[in-house]
């Protein structure tokens, strides 16, 4: 499987772009392995949340977990948000 198709099928991953911030950085969360697995749904636990929301608050880059991301350093990817191109993650299959 490719990591465009594991992308695809990521359980959770999010940018944030935020009107009244003081810079022009997006905040990108990969909180893909942040949740328990269900029997049919996978489920957020409170520490999980509490994990992604301490952060999202803190908007500082963390390796294969969040990166806050410049405005300039998008401009040079062509504008483009995919969350891929800017955190880079070893996906496991098993």
């Amino acid at each position: 499987m490719t990591l465009e198709n594991a992308n695809f099928i990521a359980l959770f991953k999010v940018s944030f772009l935020k009107k009244n911030k003081i810079d022009n950085n997006i905040l990108y969360i990969d909180a893909t392995n942040e949740f328990v697995r269900g029997t049919n749904k996978n489920k957020l636990t409170d520490d999980n949340i509490k994990n992604i929301v301490s952060k999202y608050s803190e908007r500082k880059t963390e390796d294969d977990f969040c990166r806050l991301v410049s405005f300039d350093e998008i401009v040079e990817n062509d504008y483009n948000l995919l969350i891929t191109s800017y955190i880079k993650r070893e996906i496991d299959f098993s």
